[in-house]
C-alpha cells in the first residue's frame, strides 16, 4: 500500500500531481486506498509540504485518519516536517505566539508560555470542530515529536496548543530520557510545577538519567506528594 495509492505521484513529491491539484481534480483530493490513507497523509508522512499547500488548497480534509487512527500530522510528526505540520495546524488553528528568533534560539528548559487556541481567527473558517479535531491531533503528534528528537517540531505543536506538561511527567515516569529531553529543550520545563512534578516522579521511580536532566533545566527539588507529603 503507501505510495501507490491515491496521491502516490504526491509522495514521492511529484510536481506533475500537484499541478494536476491545483488543475481542479477535487473529488480525488480526499480518495483513501486500502489503509484509509489519502494522499495529503502521504506527502505529509514524507515531509512534502508544496504538495501538502497543494492538496489543502484544493480542500483536502486535514483532520482524516486512516484505519490505524493516524492523521496527516502524526505522519508528519514521525519524520519531523515542521513545514507541513505548520500548514496542517494552519487550516484551524492560530497560534497566541508567533514563532520568534527568541523561540528558535530556546535553550534547556528556557521559557516558552503554552499558547491559547482563537477558533475566531481560524484562518480558514472551519469552525470550533475542526479546531478542536487538530488540536488533538496535535496532541497525539507531540509524543511521537519527542521520540524522534523533533525540538522544533514540539515547539512548533506547543505554540499552536498542544500540552507538552503531561508528556513531560510521561517520559519523567517511563525514564525515557531522548523524549524527555527533546520537551525540555522545546521549552516543557517553563511550567515550574509541571517541571517540579515530573522530578518528584522521576525520583520516586529511581530514574537517575531523567533527575539529571530535570536538575539541569532547574526544576525544583521540593515537590511533595499529595498523599503523603513527601
Amino acid at each position: 500500500g503507501g505510495d501507490d495509492g491515491p496521491g502516490g505521484g504526491l509522495a514521492r513529491g511529484g510536481g506533475g500531481c500537484v499541478r494536476c491539484v491545483r488543475g481542479g481534480v477535487r473529488a480525488l483530493v480526499d480518495a483513501v486506498d486500502a489503509q484509509g490513507v489519502t494522499a495529503l497523509m502521504l506527502a505529509a508522512k514524507n515531509g512534502h509540504a508544496a504538495a501538502a499547500a497543494a492538496l489543502l488548497s484544493a480542500g483536502a480534509d486535514a483532520t482524516a485518519t486512516d484505519m490505524a487512527g493516524l492523521g496527516a500530522l502524526e505522519l508528519c510528526a514521525k519524520k519531523g516536517a515542521v513545514e507541513v505540520a505548520r500548514l496542517l495546524l494552519g487550516r484551524s488553528i492560530k497560534p497566541s505566539v508567533a514563532p520568534a528568533a527568541e523561540a528558535a534560539a530556546c535553550g534547556l528548559g528556557s521559557p516558552n508560555p503554552p499558547a491559547v487556541i482563537s477558533t475566531a481567527g481560524a484562518a480558514t473558517g472551519d469552525g470550533t470542530g475542526a479546531a478542536a479535531s487538530m488540536l488533538s491531533h496535535a496532541a497525539r503528534a507531540v509524543p511521537i515529536a519527542a521520540r524522534g528528537g523533533f525540538v522544533d517540531l514540539v515547539r512548533e505543536l506547543g505554540q499552536y496548543g498542544a500540552p507538552t506538561q503531561p508528556h513531560l511527567m510521561r517520559a519523567a515516569a517511563g525514564g525515557a530520557t531522548e523524549a524527555l529531553l527533546t520537551l525540555l529543550r522545546a521549552g516543557a520545563a517553563a511550567d515550574s510545577d509541571a517541571a517540579a512534578e515530573a522530578m518528584l516522579t522521576a525520583a520516586c521511580c529511581g530514574h537517575r538519567g531523567a533527575v539529571s536532566l530535570l536538575l539541569d533545566a532547574h526544576a525544583s527539588v521540593f515537590a511533595q506528594d499529595r498523599a503523603h507529603g513527601r
